[in-house]
């Protein structure tokens, strides 16, 4: 006998996830992600604690696997004891939420915050290799950290430059995958330097501001008197990386990062 899927209807609905998006912002919001049953879309989440706007990726039903749909149907609360700490982690009250009345899965992505337009949820894999070379955070700046932003055409441009090179990242593995001549291999190696010269002007301008913070920090003398010296190497790398990744596709010390950009954690 299969068993019967409960719904927990119970849980208090909070008023940050009614929150209503200004009306602008929602109209310009749905001219770039309309609510299709095919693909994703964006939903805006009003965050009180911080006093800022985050948009989630919400993923229709019908394009989960049923063991998520399980875990979104099922509330912790009508679990075993000993599970319910893990369906807990897995499903937030939020998620619980927007599958119950929306039927997609709420995924964390974007944060209404700073100049650049927002900061993503999640930096990909090349991301962090890169911050790593840098020696900035490898996780982005937390919600609150910097000031709120605008949905305006700073956030419609980096969210649109961030899902351009997700799909010329995906489209590249695929072509990788099945060349099979010169052709296709001079093709792959186009679009690779176009991907790569367009990654690189994304990272420029998605972190005008931890680069503004960090310029402002190491004017302070008594934190650079304290700070190690860049050896000759160091300086050599710092200056030359870049050049090294448009030719060779390699971010030096992390080493090789694949092409195809991560897709995001699920996370609450």
């Amino acid at each position: 006998m299969t068993e019967t899927l409960v719904v927990h209807h119970d849980f208090t609905i909070h008023p940050d996830w009614v929150m209503p998006f200004p009306d602008d912002w929602l109209m310009r919001l749905r001219q770039i992600s309309p609510i299709v049953d095919a693909t994703s879309h964006l939903w805006p989440r009003y965050r009180s604690e911080a006093g800022q706007w985050e948009l989630y990726q919400c993923i229709p039903k019908a394009l989960l696997d049923p063991y998520r749909v399980e875990q979104l149907t099922v509330h912790w609360t009508a679990m075993p004891k000993r599970a319910q700490m893990g369906r807990q982690t897995l499903c937030s009250e939020y998620q619980h939420y927007m599958f119950r009345t929306h039927g997609v899965d709420a995924q964390r992505f974007w944060v209404l915050q700073g100049s650049a337009g927002g900061t993503p949820h999640r930096f990909t894999d090349r991301e962090q290799s890169i911050r790593k070379l840098h020696g900035w955070p490898e996780e982005p700046p937390p919600m609150g950290v910097l000031e709120a932003a605008p949905f305006d055409e700073r956030a419609v441009d980096a969210i649109l430059s961030r899902d351009a090179l997700h799909a010329a990242g995906m489209s590249l593995a695929n072509l990788a995958e099945h060349r099979t001549g010169d052709g296709q291999r001079k093709e792959e190696a186009e679009a690779e330097q176009e991907y790569r010269k367009a990654f690189l002007a994304y990272i420029d301008k998605a972190t005008e501001d931890q680069v503004d913070l960090a310029k402002f920090i190491l004017k302070n003398p008594q934190i650079t008197e304290n700070l190690p010296q860049a050896s000759n190497e160091d300086l050599r790398l710092y200056h030359s990386w870049k050049d090294d990744y448009l030719a060779t596709g390699v971010i030096p010390g992390p080493g090789r990062v694949s092409t195809s950009l991560a897709t995001p954690r699920s996370f609450q």
